[in-house]
């Protein structure tokens, strides 16, 4: 018998998000640049917002989960986290969730966000497919794992 996996956050908005997002601003700032046509204050607008794209979108997953815990991709790498080391998932809607990693401050909450909702009020009523899953599944090591609805 196979595995029971749930689809976390969405491969295009992941995509989306680190890769095309970030090279079509640095090819407008690049054209900015060569056009000799620019003020230094919008340049520097632009490379700032470049800089926060590129820092916000780290925590930024795709991948799935099971009954041993979470795999997923930040960027090239696949990497697993087991739920022992899940603190809490918090969702504000169905579409948008987070996962925060158990004693950590730094990279220490994962962002899954995907378009699976048919409207924006359906994502509003329900609870993202994994939280569903794990309130079914409940699989031992997620033991004291806890629910934050609402959460940003």
């Amino acid at each position: 018998m196979r595995a029971v996996e749930v689809k976390l956050g969405s491969f295009w908005l992941w995509f989306l998000f680190k890769f095309v997002a970030p090279a079509l601003l640095f090819i407008v700032i690049l054209a900015f640049i060569a056009s000799r046509e620019y003020t230094v204050p919008f340049l520097f607008m632009l490379v700032l917002i470049y800089a926060i794209m590129l820092a916000t979108g780290d925590e930024m997953i795709y991948g799935k989960a099971n009954e041993d815990g979470i795999t997923f991709r930040r960027y090239f790498r696949e990497q697993f986290v087991p739920w022992s080391e899940i603190e809490a998932i918090g969702w504000s809607n169905a579409n948008n969730v987070q996962i925060f990693l158990r004693g950590r401050r730094f990279r220490g909450i994962l962002h899954a966000q995907s378009h699976q909702s048919k409207s924006f009020v359906d994502s509003l009523q329900e609870e993202p497919e994994v939280v569903q899953w794990l309130r079914v599944a409940k699989p031992n090591s997620a033991d004291g794992l806890e629910f934050r609805p609402g959460s940003q």
